[in-house]
């Protein structure tokens, strides 16, 4: 929300952010890639960090049980 209000008052003065937008976003992403290597991301639908029953019985073959 930050990065667009900035955004938004650098236009009002004329200047172009598109250039940092794009790196901004790259950035982003390699952190993100980084927490989930790291497993500080996390899957929100299951207790703790471990995979739910039902992942822990899907066949390697298919994906089903």
């Amino acid at each position: 929300m930050l990065v667009l209000l900035i955004q938004q008052i650098a236009a009002l003065f004329g200047f172009d952010t598109t250039i940092y937008n794009n790196q901004v976003t790259d950035i982003f992403n390699t952190v993100l890639a980084l927490l989930v290597l790291f497993g500080v991301v996390s899957d929100p639908t299951t207790l703790g960090l471990n995979d739910s029953e039902r992942a822990m019985g899907y066949n390697k073959k298919d994906g089903a049980k």
